[in-house]
């Protein structure tokens, strides 16, 4: 099924993890599989020991704030380090709610802004070639476009009006 099946040293926390994530929220094997290899990176690189080893509550905001500069100083995509720590965040979340921890580290951590990209533009000619297009190219484009929309419209099944039959 994924990263998780088969590994011995998932620990009984994250295994019971996943199976919630699986069997209540209903997630995805995709998304099961990342939310391991996510906590299972965690733990390798921030408490240097496998999951079945690990003292959740020994984690601290120190502690995952230094993961996260991990990650960002190997070069990891904010896109990743959001989706590792929102993984985390649930696991903890989930780790609070089962009485196995007392505090969230990851609550109140400030994550890196996703970036966003801009938007294309137009370049100088093209404006230009757009202003200069005849009148009747417009026409045509917007009649173009009502006959596309009204037989996609028209093309919907209907009942026979009584009256026809």
């Amino acid at each position: 099924m994924g990263y998780f099946t088969g590994q011995s040293d998932l620990g009984r926390e994250l295994e019971s993890f996943l199976k919630y994530l699986r069997s209540e929220r209903e997630a995805s094997p995709h998304t099961l599989d990342a939310y391991a290899r996510d906590i299972d990176q965690f733990t390798r690189l921030a408490l240097d020991t496998a999951p079945s080893e690990a003292d959740w509550s020994s984690v601290d905001t120190y502690k995952a704030r230094t993961f996260i500069i991990q990650l960002q100083n190997e070069g990891l995509a904010k896109t990743s380090i959001l989706r590792k720590i929102s993984s985390l965040r649930s696991f903890y979340r989930y780790l609070v709610r089962e009485g196995i921890v007392r505090k969230n580290p990851y609550v109140g951590i400030n994550t890196p802004k996703k970036g966003r990209k801009l938007p294309k533009y137009m370049s100088v000619e093209e404006v230009g070639t757009l202003l200069d297009a005849p009148a009747a190219y417009w026409r045509e484009a917007a009649a173009k476009e009502l006959r596309k929309t009204m037989t996609a419209r028209d093309s919907r099944p209907r009942a026979t009006p009584p009256s026809s039959r």
